[in-house]
């Protein structure tokens, strides 16, 4: 199990890595590596507990973020580029942000612009 699960450390996690700590962005990347690898997706099975309160946010942006900063992608690559690799980021973010519910929610606004003309 990765330390950072326990809320709120990995809170305490992406807060040092916006803060710009090369240590926080390196356990960060080793993190995610894994993450993009499958390493963890025996993680995303666990089940939440019944008494517990479902929170949950819109993270499509932070996704963005942790890939461009920590990979180098643009937002195409970002969203379009490997379905399992945006899923497996999304679900780690939630998890190290301590939102128990793990659902995805796809940024269709920008595929919306692009079915109707935007070039991107």
């Amino acid at each position: 199990m990765i330390e950072e699960l326990i809320f709120p450390a990995g809170c305490r996690l992406f807060h040092r890595w916006q803060e710009g700590d090369p240590q926080a962005s390196s356990r960060l990347k080793e993190i995610f590596d894994k993450t993009i690898a499958g390493d963890y997706d025996e993680i995303f099975a666990l089940k939440h507990s019944p008494s517990s309160v479902q929170a949950s946010a819109s993270i499509n942006l932070f996704v963005l973020a942790v890939l461009t900063r920590l990979y180098g992608l643009n937002s195409a690559e970002a969203y379009k580029g490997d379905a399992k690799r945006y899923v497996r980021v999304s679900l780690m973010i939630r998890k190290l942000l301590g939102l128990p519910k793990l659902y995805l929610e796809w940024p269709v606004y920008a595929f919306t612009a692009e079915a109707l003309g935007a070039i991107t």
